[in-house]
């Protein structure tokens, strides 16, 4: 556990520069990816292994971020050109019309997320309190998805319970700690949980199904178009990968964070991936999200998400 959490640190606070690509042709991009969560990066660390960054002639610079909420923050700031976020991140985005644009959804799974609560809690009802949550990310809203579904809506509403807001690697530290008795998180610090002594992990795939998404942004589309058509397509063409040779592609993320055989192993079976461009099945995962929002008073009214689908979009193929 300790080795695990140790290496996965290392990497999430490294700048990958080692992934820039030589006899590039074009402009530079920069791309922001939240490396500490294998799920949301193993296309991007499969497309490094196999060079498709690289055979595809990029010129690629890979800063780390911490979430893929500081991926879409990065975009949004113009101190990246591609990021990787949840539907959350992006709901909450379009109600301050950011400059973001969509270019396609590439992964689905409904076990990423969970909840960790002592060994021995009752089934039903709130996690014992204070919950470890991560604000603004699918992890608090998950929280209230699974209240929701028993009815205790207005529980998390009118916050009838502590909640400890932390950033995603202080979660394991919070739990064992003792700071919070409970937490809602996603990979891998949910399996880092289930290895604390007195720990039991709780996944429920009919609370949530996660989206990721592939962003960028409108003078992203205009100034270096033929360079992002070429990273769509070799990130496309890793998650092609991914699917059709699961295994190897396992072994090599495992390889990237030092993991053991188990560290993926409740999850990964559950994680589809592959860049879907169809707009109006994008819309409405974001449009859930944002439906939430709105309940939980964190904007006014659900935004209008037709901009962030620009006809002009470079498509996968």
């Amino acid at each position: 556990m300790k080795r695990s959490l140790r290496v996965l640190l290392i990497v999430a606070t490294t700048m990958l520069g080692a992934w820039s690509c030589t006899g590039s042709t074009g402009q530079k991009l920069t791309f922001a990816n939240p490396g500490s969560d294998w799920w949301t990066s193993a296309p991007t660390i499969v497309a490094s292994a196999n060079k498709a960054f690289e055979n595809a002639r990029l010129d690629l610079s890979v800063a780390d971020v911490s979430s893929g909420l500081a991926s879409k923050n990065a975009v949004a700031a113009g101190t990246a050109d591609i990021g990787l976020t949840a539907a959350t991140p992006l709901a909450l985005a379009a109600s301050h019309n950011e400059p973001i644009v969509v270019i396609g959804t590439y992964l689905r799974s409904n076990l990423v997320v969970g909840v960790a609560v002592p060994a021995g809690s009752p089934a039903a009802g709130i996690p014992p309190s204070p919950i470890a949550v991560v604000p603004g990310t699918i992890s608090e809203w998950y929280l209230y998805s699974l209240l929701a579904k028993q009815g205790l809506e207005s529980d998390f509403i009118d916050s009838k319970f502590a909640r400890l807001e932390v950033r995603p690697p202080d979660v394991v530290a919070s739990v064992s700690g003792g700071s919070a008795k409970s937490a809602v998180i996603w990979e891998p610090f949910l399996t880092m949980l289930k290895r604390q002594p007195g720990v039991e992990v709780r996944r429920d795939p009919s609370i949530q199904e996660v989206r990721l998404f592939l962003v960028t942004r409108p003078d992203v589309i205009a100034s270096k178009r033929a360079e992002l058509t070429r990273f769509i397509r070799a990130f496309d063409d890793s998650c092609r990968f991914i699917r059709e040779h699961s295994a190897e592609a396992k072994g090599i993320v495992e390889r990237h964070y030092g993991f053991d055989s188990e560290m993926m192993a409740d999850a990964w079976p559950s994680v589809t991936y592959g860049l879907e461009q169809n707009v109006e099945d994008m819309k409405a995962a974001i449009r859930r999200e944002a439906n939430i929002a709105l309940r939980l008073k964190r904007i006014a009214a659900i935004p209008s998400l037709d901009y962030l689908f620009p006809a002009n979009t470079p498509t996968v193929r």
